[in-house]
């Protein structure tokens, strides 16, 4: 009996042991498994959280596209087109013989083409000759009362010839 005893002893031992081996080999594989279920997880909450944010931006850029629409079209209203540059010199001379000025105006260079987000521009000179009060009267026409034209001027030279003032400036006028 003890023969059969060890015998049983040893078998069940064994069985028990191939049970916890397998159990184990078993353990090991879904615990690798659970790890790359959890990376991909992970990975997809992240994908998830970034989709949710475009999503929520294009949202935010639906809901001000009018108001996007409307800047853009009072933009189009201040500036004019190319060819509408060629206004500019003569509104020029209206506005210097209204005040009795001597103008010399000319483009400089080419222009610089308009691109999504930014104007196109041109530079010019503008060389004015006349008594002080005129000259100041139409820099003031020019700053206040220019209707059409966005312009930046970007130098001022003031000269003084007896009674005589000549200004000569240099400055940007902006077109779509």
């Amino acid at each position: 009996m003890s023969k059969h005893f060890r015998r049983e002893l040893i078998t069940n031992l064994l069985i028990i042991a191939g049970a916890i081996v397998i159990l184990g080999a078993g353990l090991l594989f879904l615990s690798r498994d659970l790890e790359s279920e959890a990376e991909k997880t992970a990975t997809d909450r992240i994908l998830i959280s970034k989709r949710a944010a475009a999503l929520e931006s294009l949202a935010d850029l639906k809901r001000n596209s009018a108001k996007a629409d409307a800047y853009k079209q009072a933009m189009d209203k201040i500036l004019i087109s190319q060819d509408q540059l060629l206004d500019f010199p003569r509104w020029l001379e209206e506005a210097a013989r209204i005040r009795r000025l001597a103008l010399t105006f000319s483009f400089q260079g080419s222009e610089v083409q308009p691109q999504p987000n930014f104007p196109g521009y041109i530079n010019f000179s503008l060389d004015l000759s006349g008594p002080i009060d005129d000259l100041t009267q139409f820099l003031k026409d020019f700053e206040r009362q220019e209707p059409r034209f966005l312009v930046s001027l970007e130098s001022f030279d003031f000269v003084r010839d007896g009674s005589i003032y000549r200004v000569l400036t240099r400055g940007k006028v902006f077109f779509r």
